[in-house]
Formats: C-alpha cells, structure tokens, sequence
C-alpha cells in the first residue's frame, strides 16, 4: 500500500481542542465484533469487555518539554526537550528565526543556562546544562500537539496526562489513555478485568508526518520502552489461559510488539525503531483503544494494519460523518486484530 491510502480530508473545527467534559463520556466506535459498528461511550466499557480480558496501559509522564528562551543576540529560540541522555545533556529539537552558529547559549531568565552544541543528525541538537531536567521543569511548558494551534493552557498540565502516569519522559502524551479514570478503572476490576503496564516513552517524532510514498522507506524515530518483568508473567499467563489482550493505545502496541520481536530476558529498558505497516505480523495484542490519528501519520498506518485498511476507512468515513472529535483530545475507537 502507499502513503495515499491514508489520507482523509476533514475540517480544522472537529479538532478537539479540550478533552470531553468528564474523561469517561467521550465517544466510542467499537468495531470489535463482528456485527456493525456500534456508536458508544468510554463509560460503557464495563459493559463491553469481560474477565476474559487483560488491559496494558502506558505509565509514561509528559514532562514539560518545551522551553522559550533567546539567544545571546536577542531572538527568540523555542527549545524541544526530546529525550535526555544523562543529568547533563539531552537531545533537543531547536525553532529559531535564524540559523544560529554553534556552539551557542540559551537565555533563560536573565541568564544563560543552556548550551547547544552541536548538531547530532537533521532534526536533533545536543544541549548542555547542569542538571537540565531541572531548567525544563522550572520553566518549561506542557508540549502540547501543534496541530492544536494554541498556546498551552494550566489546565493541559492536568488534561494532558493519563491518570496512571508516573514515569516521568515523554513529550507527547499516551493520548488512548487519557479517556481513563480511577472510577472507571476500579468499576472494569471489580468484573475481573487485571490491568497490567508498561513504559514507553513517546517522542517528538510521534507528530511527524511521512513524507515518502513507499512506506518502506520511510525512516521510524526511535523510542524507549521498558516491559517490566510483572507485566511479562501476566501476558505470559494470559496467552497460555487463551485471553485477550487489550492495549490502551498505539504506544502500547509498540512497546508489545517490540518485546514479542525480541524476547529480551531483562526488564531493562529498551529502544525501538519499529515501524508498523501492512503485512505485520501481530503476537501479543489482541484488541486496541485508540483515538483517531492524523491523516498520512505512522499511528493511522498501525492502526490499519491491526484492524485492516476496509475496517479503519470505514470507521475514519462514520466517525466524520457522526461528528465523532479527532485526536488527542478526541473521541476513540474500539478496534480487534484482523485475523
């Protein structure tokens, strides 16, 4: 298939732009039987799975990974936190009117604070600090999706993350599971549903479009991801006792199938440059909520290799047809794997 075959037209105002007023009314397409496409809610969920099922979340914590500063020659400089590499340097993303020279350092507050480098390849900068992690979190905002168009409001910092987030690292957050409340947690336990998680840390490159109409030369971003190993006995369990596995966004389909593909024996963290297209072989996941994705994007990709391209057009055609909200504060679906 080619990259066109993702595409979809829609208007800018069915981006959502907050999350539904209480997390659990958003709407759910569930595609996950064999009869038509049911128009539900996230609410309803207990109504929906069983204890026959197992629910992986993603723990991952957005941080504030988006820093405002100014050069040493007075402009303005937007620095990106992508993934910090030890206390003192981190890789970066850098927006700036002009091509800086390098090394140079970032303004914060009246004082320089950071330093850029050098450039690692054609997206990525290393900057230096002591204790960076510290600088982001004193002055540094919620990344926000820029498709939103708008500046982070106080209430993203709460909006803009799941209710099981405690891990501090990525950038973007796991955008399935913010549909998620203690309530509703508590309510799919108590019909004998085990929640289990991972870590997988979601990086910049999660926005980025594919600009190759061959999909198999495009070049995936490389993330994090760590599979603990409580989590490795539960699914191990699971599969043997023939129940399904259901993964609360693509994140976690990632950090899933990357294990599957390696079986690493440590619980160590992990990296992945795992891209999911057509023809992939799926081993461990069985049913996935997710929201609806960007148009030419790896995730809308995914999720059309887990639940099949005929299946996905036709969910993507009902949900803009029935006004259903896009995106990371938008509506989800409920999708089975194509078999």
């Amino acid at each position: 298939m080619k990259l066109s075959d993702f595409d979809f037209n829609f208007d800018h105002d069915q981006i959502a732009q907050h999350p539904a007023q209480g997390r659990e009314s958003a709407r759910l397409m569930n595609a996950s039987t064999n009869q038509d496409i049911k128009h539900q809610f996230i609410y309803q969920l207990p109504e929906i799975l069983t204890e026959e099922h197992i629910i992986v979340i993603n723990n991952t914590k957005v941080i504030r990974a988006r820093l405002i500063g100014r050069k040493e020659t007075g402009g303005s400089i937007e620095i990106f936190l992508e993934r910090l590499i030890s206390s003192d340097l981190a890789m970066v993303q850098i927006k700036t009117h002009k091509k800086p020279q390098l090394p140079f350092s970032v303004i914060i507050d009246n004082r320089a604070l950071i330093v850029i480098k050098e450039r690692v390849d054609g997206t990525f900068f290393l900057g230096e600090s002591q204790n960076i992690m510290s600088i982001f979190n004193e002055y540094g905002e919620i990344p926000i999706p820029p498709y939103l168009n708008r500046k982070a409001f106080d209430s993203d910092a709460y909006n803009y993350q799941t209710v099981f987030a405690n891990v501090p690292g990525s950038v973007a957050a796991p955008t399935a599971g913010l549909h998620f409340t203690e309530s509703l947690i508590d309510k799919l336990k108590k019909i004998g549903i085990e929640f289990c998680d991972i870590t997988l840390h979601v990086g910049a490159g999660t926005f980025q479009k594919i600009h190759t109409e061959d999909l198999s030369n495009h070049k995936m971003h490389r993330e994090y991801y760590r599979v603990p190993n409580k989590t490795r006995k539960i699914l191990s369990r699971a599969i043997k006792n023939g129940k399904k596995i259901i993964a609360v966004g693509t994140t976690v389909v990632r950090a899933l199938e990357s294990y599957a593909q390696h079986q690493n024996e440590s619980d160590e963290w992990q990296s992945t440059t795992l891209f999911i297209k057509p023809g992939f072989k799926f081993r461990i996941t069985d049913l996935l909520i997710t929201n609806f994705h960007q148009p030419k994007s790896s995730l809308i990709v995914l999720v059309s290799s887990f639940a099949g391209h005929n299946i996905i057009k036709r969910c993507y055609d009902e949900g803009l047809k029935n006004n259903y909200r896009l995106f990371s504060y938008g509506d989800a679906m409920l999708l089975k794997r194509e078999r």
